[in-house]
């Protein structure tokens, strides 16, 4: 997780059925300023296991796990699935 220093919200939004850490699909988790995306999904509560096989789009972009978590900004979290 990145150091200590000013804490950042950055909102969390699960869609389709991905595990509910925090029992809602939209909340709020709180890092550190300069967190990555892997912080984000470390605080809400997914184990690396699981944050491994998450999805995570922002601004409907899909981004890694090291991709900055921006203050006031919202991760879409979901398990891409396959088919045909």
């Amino acid at each position: 997780m990145a150091g200590p220093g000013r804490r950042v919200i950055v909102q969390v939004d699960i869609v389709g059925p991905l595990r509910r850490p925090r029992g809602t699909r939209r909340f709020d988790v709180e890092v550190s300023e300069g967190a990555r995306v892997g912080d984000v999904l470390e605080a809400a509560g997914y184990t690396p296991e699981e944050a491994r096989r998450i999805q995570v789009l922002v601004a409907g972009e899909a981004v890694t796990r090291e991709a900055p978590a921006s203050a006031g900004g919202i991760l879409t979290l979901y398990l891409p699935v396959g088919g045909g």
